[in-house]
């Protein structure tokens, strides 16, 4: 009969090692794969908020939402002397899930965890002096395509996570050079934003270039 020969100590230690180089240069690609996944998801999301944007504007004489008003109802988020736009075009949905953008590993549905800021600057405005006070009706907007609706937004920087808007609720400030940096556009997707324009579509954006295209945000 033979004897039958076992591994040595040092094969084993280079199998291990063999799989552990497999592994590392695996798990890059996985990591990616993933990422993918979840933007897809994200630009799902954002492609059902816009078309209820557009739904919503479609009932209210072609005016966009406001970002926010004061609460005529009990419940909903924020603030609980006010309604947000999310509040408003909630009836064209139905879903809170598609606020939370899958990067941001948000669980749940708040308004201090909203996951797409909304270009209230331009186009729903609360204050006297911007662009859209008053809401701004669909045939102010020059080319929708070109105009951003809403983006993945990255919210207050400064760490708060409370406040009179909660910190993913818009993210028009990218409009005000100089300003503390809330409200901005993310980049969570891998140095990307998911961005929805005002005629409905969504696409993918280098965060630099949205970041440096105030001109995308203004109505012409």
């Amino acid at each position: 009969m033979r004897n039958r020969r076992n591994f040595t100590l040092i094969e084993l230690l280079v199998v291990i090692a063999i799989i552990a180089i497999l592994a590392a240069m695996l798990m890059p690609a996985l990591a990616q794969a993933r990422e993918k996944a979840r933007q897809t998801a994200c630009t799902a999301n954002a492609k059902q908020i816009a078309l209820g944007v557009l739904m919503y504007v479609d009932d209210s004489e072609e005016r966009f939402p406001v970002m926010y008003r004061a609460r005529t109802g009990i419940g909903g988020i924020g603030n609980p002397n006010y309604d947000y736009w999310p509040m408003m075009v909630m009836p064209y949905l139905g879903n809170t899930d598609i606020f939370v953008c899958p990067t941001r590993k948000m669980g749940y549905y708040s308004w201090s965890f909203l996951g797409y800021g909304y270009n209230y600057y331009y186009l729903g405005s609360p204050y006297g002096g911007h662009p859209g006070t008053g809401c701004t009706k669909v045939a102010r907007i020059k080319t929708p395509g070109e105009t951003l609706l809403l983006a993945d937004g990255r919210g207050r920087t400064n760490g708060s996570t409370m406040g009179p808007y909660g910190p993913y609720i818009y993210s028009g400030q990218v409009c005000y050079p100089g300003r503390p940096a809330h409200y901005y556009v993310s980049n969570c997707h891998m140095d990307g934003t998911n961005v929805a324009w005002c005629d409905g579509h969504v696409e993918r954006m280098g965060y630099r270039a949205i970041q440096s295209r105030a001109d995308l945000w203004d109505l012409n």
